[in-house]
């Protein structure tokens, strides 16, 4: 397996592996706007916990206040 990429998200290490070319096969095949969907995807995983619930609680409170 080769490792496709490694980060550091809240203090805990994530590694993200690939067997052979796979997912370089997989990612060449997309077209530009599709690719940027997983990479963006695989972001998310940067972001702490913490930040996307209180995204996600500021949304609710600003659909809720649209009603």
């Amino acid at each position: 397996m080769k490792t496709f990429c490694k980060f550091a998200a809240m203090k805990v290490e994530r590694t993200i592996s690939a067997y052979k070319n796979y997912f370089k096969d997989f990612i060449s095949s997309l077209t530009e706007a599709e690719a940027k969907k997983v990479f963006y995807v695989i972001d998310m995983l940067k972001t702490p916990q913490s930040e996307i619930n209180k995204a996600i609680q500021l949304k609710k409170e600003y659909y809720a206040a649209k009603r």
